[in-house]
């Protein structure tokens, strides 16, 4: 079985009480790639801007993820900031810059062919209304 990850692939810029780090390998599909790859072989559709460091996403192969479905567009890549309380319990978004656009990740899903089931396999619960 393999895990098939669509999301982002971001650049984030955390800051904290204790420290700050800017530009860290971030989004959903970076953390969830990395907590997937204890279970299974993992390959990722994202978009990344021009300016994203894909060396350390190739640093992240040896844990058997596949970024081959990671499409690279003209333009910057999408960075989340953020700052957290004193508890790390909290935060508050900072910026957002999102430049890479879905009809670019919609187009690089569809050059995947065979890395996804033509039905959905796994239901999903609907969290939006909790």
């Amino acid at each position: 079985m393999n895990l098939l990850v669509v999301g982002s692939v971001a650049l984030d810029s955390v800051y904290t009480p204790f420290g700050e780090t800017a530009d860290a390998l971030g989004g959903s599909a970076v953390y969830f790639s990395m907590a997937g790859s204890l279970l299974a072989p993992v390959r990722v559709v994202g978009v990344i801007g021009e300016d994203y460091p894909v060396h350390e996403l190739e640093a992240l192969a040896s844990r058997g993820i596949d970024w081959s479905g990671v499409e690279r567009a003209v333009g910057e890549s999408f960075r989340w900031k953020g700052k957290y309380s004193y508890d790390l319990q909290s935060r508050e978004t900072l910026a957002v810059t999102d430049r890479a656009s879905t009809t670019v990740l919609l187009r690089a899903l569809a050059l995947q062919p065979g890395w996804y089931p033509q039905r959905a396999a796994v239901p999903c619960r609907d969290y939006s209304s909790s």
